[in-house]
């Protein structure tokens, strides 16, 4: 909360008033009556709030499941999983304001506190907390719905769009490293799953139209280069990277025009062609959050489907997940 340090007419009116009031007092008149009501929030505090909520019930599993892992001994690398998803947890919910709670309230008779306690700002578990518990709040967790709210305004669903990245990179490492390796409800592999293109993207879109469309030029030279095991899959893949460009140049209305980017070839290092596929797979997840604040709240849950494939693609397995994938 802002304090501002002005002191003069608010300060002097201040002064006044509560002078005013003693000498009432004084006279017998009662000024008492029932406390100010708290403000009705807007639904995008709403929205704020209940992000802030499930962020600190993800950081108090995660904090009692690692302190569980510690005093049992235990090894291997739950517990630095466990430690640095409440690292995140720690820092996303800083970010979104914390969770807010209601001062106390005074009373309506004398002014003095009514001993109603505040809201509890997190969520303290009532018996023993495993892996498996913040597994669950991970692969529960309803940020890009929240993203995806008409009601969320651009900066609120940029930051919840790559905190639902977060979270589920975070459940697929964590869901390695506790040895489960089906997902219950059979969704499938994010970097493997068939997502479509939203109907409708802002014309910023249009690097993302040419990193698709290099990295399809690149999967060409590749099949071109590669022996015959390998250059039908890559020949497979370019045809779809080439097509997935056409298709997000034709929703971003940039698709033959000026600013639509695509080339017959681009220059890559033809000596290290994985490299260069992996450095353009490295600009999609950027590219495809990038277009987050400009889309219509129905659009960014597909937009958020593609941004985490592109993580999950891009994803170094011996690096730590980043707490603000795509946001750097």
């Amino acid at each position: 909360m802002h304090t501002s340090t002005r002191r003069s007419p608010g300060r002097l009116l201040g002064a006044l008033l509560v002078s005013g009031a003693l000498l009432l007092g004084g006279c017998g008149v009662r000024l008492d009556g029932p406390p100010p009501e708290v403000p009705s929030p807007e639904p995008g505090e709403i929205l704020r709030q209940e992000a802030a909520l499930e962020t600190a019930e993800i950081l108090a599993l995660a904090e009692a499941a690692g302190a569980d892992a510690q005093a049992s001994g235990a090894t291997g690398d739950v517990p630095g999983d466990l430690a640095h998803i409440a690292s995140d947890a720690t820092t996303h919910l800083t970010d979104l304001g914390g969770v807010w709670t209601a001062p106390p309230r005074p009373s309506a008779t004398d002014g003095t506190d009514s001993g109603e306690e505040p809201t509890d700002a997190g969520t303290t578990p009532s018996g023993p907390v495993t892996g498996a518990d913040v597994l669950d709040a991970l692969e529960g967790s309803t940020a890009v719905d929240r993203a995806a709210d008409p009601d969320a305004d651009a900066d609120l669903a940029t930051l919840l769009a790559s905190i639902a990245i977060n979270r589920a990179l975070w459940a697929a490492e964590l869901r390695a490293d506790l040895g489960l390796s089906d997902v219950p409800d059979g969704t499938a592999d994010p970097a493997t799953a068939e997502l479509d293109i939203p109907d409708t993207l802002p014309a910023s879109a249009a690097p993302v139209v040419r990193t698709l469309d290099a990295l399809g030029y690149t999967q060409e030279v590749i099949a071109a280069r590669g022996d015959e095991a390998e250059r039908s899959e890559a020949a497979g893949a370019a045809v779809t990277l080439r097509d997935m460009a056409e298709d997000v140049a034709i929703a971003a209305g940039i698709d033959g025009t000026d600013a639509d980017p695509r080339a017959a070839a681009y220059s890559i290092d033809t000596e290290d062609l994985q490299g260069a596929r992996a450095t353009l797979i490295a600009e999609l997840l950027p590219g495809w959050l990038a277009q987050v604040p400009d889309t219509e709240g129905a659009d960014r849950a597909p937009l958020i489907a593609l941004a985490t494939q592109a993580a999950f693609l891009s994803q170094d397995p011996d690096l730590r997940v980043a707490t603000y994938p795509g946001l750097g």
